[in-house]
């Protein structure tokens, strides 16, 4: 999430989803790991449909 939070443009929804979070005070390890869930289910469906164009 690090690497994210560094290297992501504003435009990312998973960053605007972590930023909304930090905005609303939510503890560090929470927003974090919630970031980081909300990017895996967006990777793994990226995924998903490249795997079905196959």
């Amino acid at each position: 999430m690090s690497t994210l939070i560094q290297h992501a443009p504003d435009d990312d929804t998973v960053f605007q989803f972590l930023d909304r979070k930090q905005q609303e005070g939510k503890h560090h390890y929470l927003y974090m790991t919630a970031a980081a869930n909300k990017f895996l289910r967006t990777y793994y469906g990226t995924v998903m449909v490249y795997w079905e164009k196959l």
